[in-house]
């Protein structure tokens, strides 16, 4: 799609350096879909910013491998050159109702089922609020395992707290049976 794409870089320790600001330029998808983004050092997630309304990240591949949901290693003055950003605006939604919800009140949670990706900057972790009839919506979801909590009460930064988010995955998630 036509826009202002930008290719950006998201810690994953979350420690950022406050050094000088990057180029107006930098991370700006051409015309043509190529782009080049200067980082800090360190592991850091693959994003995009910029897309117009209704589309969204969808994958990350990094020299053939799929990197949406790890962060890559980026070493002081290294150059990686076989990066693809892939939007889409064909992402299924997840939409649902809690049962016997009789107002609107409390959190709906969409969490990756696997705690590795647990990241703040992996975009995985979304919260909504149920409408009056219990209905809720997840929009843009990229393909994955999820679990779908309902919470009474949290505070906005629980989302990204793995010490919050740890005993409502063991007290939801479904046992893996092998054949």
């Amino acid at each position: 799609p036509r826009g202002a794409l930008r290719v950006s870089t998201s810690s994953a320790t979350f420690e950022r350096s406050m050094g000088a600001s990057p180029p107006k330029e930098d991370g700006l998808a051409a015309a043509d879909g190529a782009f080049a983004r200067r980082a800090p050092a360190g592991p850091a997630f693959i994003r995009m910013s910029g897309a117009p309304p209704g589309w969204a990240l969808k994958q990350v591949v990094i020299a053939g491998r799929d990197s949406t949901e790890t962060p890559v290693d980026i070493l002081p003055e290294q150059t990686i050159a076989d990066i693809t950003v892939v939007i889409s605006n064909r992402l299924p939604a997840v939409t649902g109702r809690l049962a016997g919800a009789r107002e609107a009140g409390g959190t709906v949670l969409l969490v990756p089922a696997a705690p590795a990706l647990w990241f703040e900057a992996s975009g995985a972790l979304r919260s909504a609020r149920p409408d009056r009839t219990g209905g809720f919506k997840f929009d843009n979801v990229r393909p994955g395992d999820y679990l779908v909590v309902a919470v009474d009460r949290m505070e906005t930064w629980q989302l990204n707290d793995p010490e919050f988010l740890a005993p409502l995955h063991e007290r939801n998630s479904v046992p893996e049976i092998e054949a």
